[in-house]
């Protein structure tokens, strides 16, 4: 039974880990013009996630309010992540590098070019994408944001 399962089990498919070559071609790519918020964000996702060891749902679920900028680094705090069994959350600290690669940097620059107020309870990764729906001839603007 268990060598049947092994002829017909699917391979595994492991994914490679992202490197710093992969973040550099990102940033590369995305950075260019810092005054684009949706290029800004994507390379905040890339840096936070990578520098902090994030997983998505931990950085989907950060709010304005869990962070905390300090002389040469930022905290951030989880509220909840896959494996806090007891949820009590976690602080990361994440230090700044200086280079073209900093998170706190980018985290700063996006705030900054977002005009999000720090403390707020809002969501430090929202839609940005504006929508527009037409009921019965008339245009109502749902701005995303």
């Amino acid at each position: 039974m268990e060598g049947g399962r092994r002829i017909l089990a699917k391979p595994i498919n492991k994914k490679e880990p992202v490197t710093i070559d992969i973040l550099n071609k990102l940033i590369d790519k995305f950075g260019a013009d810092k005054c684009n918020i949706l290029n800004l964000r994507i390379c905040v996702l890339w840096l936070l996630g990578f520098s902090g060891f994030l997983r998505f749902n931990e950085l989907a679920n950060i709010k304005l309010s869990d962070i905390s900028f300090k002389q040469g680094y930022v905290e951030i705090s989880i509220r909840k992540s896959k494996t806090d069994i007891y949820r009590r959350g976690n602080v990361i600290v994440i230090s700044e590098t200086g280079n073209k690669l900093c998170p706190v940097s980018w985290l700063r620059d996006y705030i900054k070019c977002a005009r999000f107020k720090l403390g707020s309870d809002d969501f430090l990764f929202t839609a940005l994408v504006k929508k527009i729906f037409i009921f019965e001839g008339t245009e109502k603007i749902n701005m995303g944001i």
